[in-house]
């Protein structure tokens, strides 16, 4: 007779993880490297831990930002630009 109707049986377990772990890969991929780097906080505390994957979400927050600020300058025109041209050529 089986302990507690517990079954030894290790392709149910094996399914049952790469089951789990899918569903967590899929969860982690909705997040932006702000949430994860917050998540990180939660569950191990400030700073504590996970410290080359903080450095790599930290790296990747900052090229975002830096990505979206340089593409925020070049659409902008200069005053000239915006300035229409006559048909003499004089603005």
């Amino acid at each position: 007779m089986s302990k507690g109707g517990f079954v030894n049986n290790s392709r149910y377990r094996r399914e049952s993880r790469s089951k789990s772990v899918k569903e967590r890969t899929e969860f982690r991929a909705t997040l932006t490297n702000a949430q994860q780097l917050k998540r990180l906080d939660e569950r191990l505390g400030a700073n504590v831990g996970a410290k080359s994957e903080r450095a790599r979400l930290t790296a990747e927050v900052v090229a975002v930002a830096e990505a979206s600020t340089n593409k925020v300058s070049k659409n902008r025109k200069s005053p000239r630009a915006s300035q229409e041209v006559t048909d003499d050529g004089v603005a």
